[in-house]
């Protein structure tokens, strides 16, 4: 999750991004801070943003002109959620987030789980064990780690121009039921 600050202020600096890199994003005029604005009307150690998992906060330090969020001043820690809207001093900004993509899983199922999943069946359907032809007599046992290869279906039918997904899926799923 990448956390950053979009800046609104009018002028030169207007959609600028402020990457927040660490945990514990400082705002203030001292030089341990992450970010150092040179307005008066920023404190030394106005404010700090905690990044803490999925969860944003941001708590003033005791600043004399206070942080502002959504327009309203905040006393001790508050919850942040993107879109909020900070202000320090003359500075606002607005909070947002990028998630990466979630991983894809690849998730091997039979062909009846798959036909019962595209169903929006509550259960996927027991799996039925395959018949798997016999592999030639001269022909050596596969590899521990090898696969066994498996047998060859017969063709399917092409599909019907007119037929809907739901139809397809139902005929994919009483196919696999006769076997």
């Amino acid at each position: 999750m990448k956390v950053q600050l979009l800046v609104l202020n009018d002028g030169p600096m207007k959609g600028k991004v402020v990457r927040l890199p660490v945990r514990e994003f400082t705002i203030g005029r001292e030089a341990d801070c992450h970010l150092r604005p040179t307005s008066e009307a920023v404190a030394p150690r106005h404010c700090v943003i905690r990044v803490f998992g999925s969860e944003l906060s941001i708590e003033d330090l005791g600043s004399p002109a206070g942080t502002l969020v959504n327009g309203q001043k905040i006393r001790g820690k508050v919850f942040l959620k993107v879109g909020d809207k900070i202000s320090v001093g003359p500075l606002a900004f607005e909070l947002s987030v990028e998630r990466p993509a979630p991983a894809r899983m690849i998730v091997e199922t039979s062909d009846e789980e798959a036909a019962a999943m595209i169903m929006d069946d509550e259960e996927p359907a027991e799996p039925v064990a395959r018949p798997q032809a016999k592999a030639p007599a001269a022909s050596s046992p596969p590899a521990q780690n090898e696969r066994p290869k498996p047998s060859p279906a017969a063709p399917a039918p092409p599909p019907d121009s007119q037929q809907n997904s739901a139809d397809a899926a139902r005929n994919l799923l009483n196919r696999f039921k006769k076997k």
